[in-house]
């Protein structure tokens, strides 16, 4: 787990766009992958190595490197639920290796279930060894000459070289298809992580101005190069990370944000106490864990949500879920305290609104304890049920703390 951390926590992956258009068979899947360039993409025409997925050691989230293909995953809200806006989402991974769910789909699931359409990027990256062990030395080895100063952050920009190109692209493909994607092009942004950080930044600074993206979030991650003069028509940027992320980072990060505001920008700037990097969506009990939602509210400032907030009363689409409970522990017990803690991290999954845990007061049933929360929709009821930290929730706490329950789903009427 520590070398995982270590690794993710200095080196940044970018996304490639390019996919399959195989239509999506439930809801956590994309509704269609596209390639992102017709044929083979232009300074890979003699690539030989070939993509292939890696876990790092101590950890479980499976890793994306040696892409040479890339693509675009698309996530389309429903028709009745769109707002009109349209996401690209560069993963991060040091340029060498790709976060593509905690840093792609997991959020793209997130904005479709908001009405947001979101369109994953798999870019292209640095050649890697193909033996795991051998591709795990070459990281921390990499790592190290990076944290030293022998190989400088702006280094990070050539291997990051057509991981920008596929950027640039990506928002080209997304403006041409605005239309058939039920997109305004008045709504269409870029979101990076990590080393995609630099890539959306990237989009954001060259790409001409019919494809230039109308906002751009960076997060934890920023330019790694000198900038260039910032162009008056740099869209709003959203910033966001902890202070105790990598040193480096932090430098590039505070250079990227005084070179705004000297060119008189303002932008929007959310430092976390902890979280460290590399953790997406990932729900880690630190005060990061709540950057999607701040990130969420800055686009409902731009007027880029809809009227999707949370109605008082239920729509016709939206699921509340409720279940009255009773535990095995002791009334007011400590292991009572610890289980209603861990039953409230599940309103950081992703699509879950309006959570409460409640108890009861009256003496009607069994019941000690409810917990209510609400759905935008079926799919994000789906996407919740399927979450692996909900899974986790249920099978390591909920089967074996809980002695009784009784579960109640509700819809409005009409």
């Amino acid at each position: 787990m520590k070398a995982q951390k270590f690794i993710h926590a200095v080196l940044v992956v970018l996304i490639a766009v390019g996919v399959s258009n195989v239509l999506a068979k439930d809801s956590m899947a994309p509704d269609s992958v596209v390639p992102l360039w017709e044929g083979k993409a232009p300074g890979s025409e003699s690539a030989a190595y070939r993509e292939q997925k890696t876990r790092l050691p101590g950890g479980d989230e499976e890793f994306t490197r040696n892409v040479v293909e890339p693509s675009l995953s698309i996530y389309l809200p429903a028709p009745e639920n769109s707002t009109g806006t349209g996401i690209v989402i560069a993963p991060g991974g040091g340029f060498r290796m790709l976060s593509m769910e905690t840093e792609g789909h997991a959020l793209a699931r997130w904005l479709r279930d908001r009405g947001i359409a979101a369109f994953v990027l798999k870019y292209r990256l640095v050649e890697t060894p193909v033996n795991d062990n051998e591709f795990f030395q070459f990281m921390l080895s990499a790592r190290e000459r990076l944290t030293s100063g022998v190989s400088p952050a702006t280094k990070l920009d050539t291997d990051g070289k057509l991981g920008f190109a596929d950027g640039l692209r990506a928002m080209e493909l997304v403006f041409k298809n605005a239309e058939h994607w039920g997109l305004n092009e008045a709504q269409i942004g870029i979101i990076g992580f990590s080393a995609g950080a630099s890539v959306a930044s990237h989009a954001a600074l060259y790409s001409p101005a019919e494809s230039r993206p109308r906002f751009v979030a960076p997060i934890y991650g920023a330019p790694f190069s000198e900038l260039p003069k910032i162009d008056p028509a740099m869209p709003p940027v959203f910033i966001a990370h902890s202070s105790n992320d990598a040193p480096f980072l932090l430098r590039r990060i505070d250079a990227f944000y005084e070179a705004l505001k000297n060119a008189g920008f303002h932008p929007e700037r959310h430092v976390y106490r902890d979280g460290g990097h590399g953790y997406g969506v990932k729900i880690q009990g630190a005060s990061s864990d709540f950057w999607v939602h701040d990130f969420y509210n800055w686009l409902a400032s731009l007027s880029l949500t809809g009227d999707l907030g949370v109605p008082e009363t239920l729509s016709k689409q939206r699921i509340r879920h409720t279940v009255a409970f009773s535990l095995k522990h002791d009334r007011e017990s400590a292991q009572e305290r610890n289980f209603l803690d861990a039953l409230a991290t599940l309103a950081h999954i992703p699509g879950v609104e309006a959570f409460e845990v409640l108890r009861q007061v009256g003496s009607k049933n069994q019941f000690t304890f409810g917990v209510s929360m609400e759905f935008a929709s079926q799919a994000a009821y789906d996407s919740y049920n399927e979450h692996p930290d909900h899974v986790r929730f249920v099978n390591e706490r909920w089967l074996r703390e809980v002695e009784d329950f009784m579960e109640i789903d509700y819809q409005a009427r009409n």
